[in-house]
């Protein structure tokens, strides 16, 4: 999970297109993650641009469902409605209009 932290980070804060030292930092990152996770787009043979690829997207899915199996496979509904609660105090999500459930 940590390559799609730093993904969505960079997204967060540079947008799509990254000034040219991160987008050169990123790509000596991926180096170390599977060459199928993410895609480039370049120009004048440079990183421009990354995508993250479907086969990237499907690991993430499938890791967080197996997180979540896990996890809630021992907890029950009030157990689980606790934390939900407690998740929305910690983030203020009610008091920015959200989760009014």
């Amino acid at each position: 999970m940590q390559a799609l932290f730093e993904y969505r980070n960079k997204m967060f804060h540079c947008g799509f297109e990254w000034p040219t030292v991160e987008r050169e930092r990123f790509q000596k990152r991926t180096a170390d993650w599977p060459s199928d996770w993410f895609a480039t787009a370049t120009s004048d043979h440079k990183p421009w641009i990354f995508y993250m690829t479907d086969t990237y997207i499907n690991h993430c899915l499938t890791t967080i469902d197996s997180v979540l199996g896990g996890v809630g496979s021992s907890a029950t509904v009030d157990e689980i409605i606790a934390l939900e609660n407690s998740w929305k105090i910690k983030l203020h999500s009610r008091d920015i209009g959200l989760n009014r459930n």
